[in-house]
């Protein structure tokens, strides 16, 4: 796995993003998982580096979403919520990561359909919002299947700017 830096975390787009997250899940899923030379990894981290994916997931997942998406601390941080008490203070997390530290991304972690109060949460928070229409910022629900490991991405959910992407 290669660090991110500063240069790279600046060209990074919210497709980038979701792509650095879906093959991460794919070498999971596979038992597989990227070099991981610690030592070299902590040697060459730049301070001013923040996690460019922001996790919101549903505290019931067995499995840290590093994991599930096979990405560090470095390019991902995570917020274990219960769905039904989505609330401000996740709003004021998400516009802190968003605003101050250069999300890229906002993932919804959990079963089905859990994802969605806070999806409609988020897209009607001003700063969220004009992040999204303005495309600097994606949005993507999914829910993990803890028996194979896979994560399936609900790609109606997929905001990216003004555009929808569907499968």
């Amino acid at each position: 796995m290669k660090t991110l830096h500063q240069a790279t975390q600046m060209g990074l787009t919210p497709w980038m993003a979701f792509e650095m997250i879906k093959k991460g899940n794919e070498r999971f899923q596979n038992r597989l998982k990227d070099n991981r030379n610690m030592f070299v990894r902590i040697t060459n981290l730049e301070s001013e580096v923040s996690p460019s994916i922001l996790v919101f997931s549903s505290c019931d997942i067995k499995h840290h979403p590093d994991i599930i998406f096979d990405q560090s601390e470095r390019e991902l941080t995570h917020v274990p919520v219960m769905w039904e008490h989505f609330e401000s203070s996740h709003m004021t997390l998400a516009e802190h990561f968003c605003s101050k530290q250069d999300i890229k991304l906002l993932v919804l972690l959990g079963s089905d359909k859990m994802y969605q109060q806070a999806e409609r949460i988020l897209k009607s928070n001003p700063l969220i919002n004009n992040l999204l229409n303005s495309g600097s910022l994606g949005l993507i629900g999914c829910s993990y299947n803890e028996s194979s490991g896979k994560v399936k991405y609900h790609y109606e959910t997929f905001s990216l700017g003004t555009r929808w992407l569907c499968e």
